[in-house]
């Protein structure tokens, strides 16, 4: 799947009818507001939570220039892949995100815990993937659809969608140390509880 078919996803809810390609010198008008909206959609979903298929991990060095005040380092969050949103920090050290720096009073290195911009379509799960459709069918729907009702019926699916694959990524994160303790008997709490 490329990003077009993801524009053709949201195209298709709106009742447009899909494109070949995202080439921007198209005087089609779905090209042009598919060209316009799709990065902006996409990262917007990339920001709203910590999806486990965006999430990068990276050791950061300090920056060679120090903030005037505040604090007495700072960091820049990773440009490859791109920082959307610091999700966390490891060992939690007093910090503040201002720009695309990180300023702490940390001063060897900090590990570091985001969600990426993922540019490669196929690294998206299917939920996913399908909400970033979502959001961009509302995005676009403004320019070839003018529809309150519209824009409104799609906003519910992404709600939807958005909770069904927020429970999905919760299930990522699942705990295996405890899974693998249990196993390891051949019994679970769980199966224990109801003997």
């Amino acid at each position: 799947m490329a990003w077009v078919d993801v524009c053709n996803m949201a195209l298709r809810r709106i009742g447009e009818m899909p494109i070949d390609s995202l080439d921007d010198d198209s005087d089609d008008k779905a090209v042009s507001a598919c060209v316009d909206c799709y990065e902006d959609s996409r990262d917007e979903v990339l920001c709203m939570f910590d999806w486990a298929c965006a999430r990068a991990r990276k050791t950061v060095t300090v920056d060679s220039t120090a903030p005037d005040f505040g604090f007495d380092y700072r960091y820049a969050l990773p440009s490859s892949p791109y920082c959307l949103r610091v999700i966390s920090i490891e060992d939690a050290p007093e910090y503040r995100i201002e720009g695309r720096y990180i300023l702490t009073d940390q001063e060897t290195s900090i590990n570091l815990l985001y969600a990426s911009r993922i540019t490669d379509e196929t690294l998206l799960d299917p939920l996913l993937r399908r909400a970033i459709a979502l959001k961009l069918a509302h995005d676009i729907s403004r320019h070839l659809v003018p529809s309150e009702s519209l824009r409104q019926g799609i906003m519910d699916e992404f709600d939807e969608i958005v909770m069904k694959a927020k429970s999905a990524n919760q299930c990522a994160d699942y705990n295996t140390d405890e899974d693998e303790n249990s196993s390891s008997t051949g019994n679970s709490e769980w199966i224990d509880a109801g003997r």
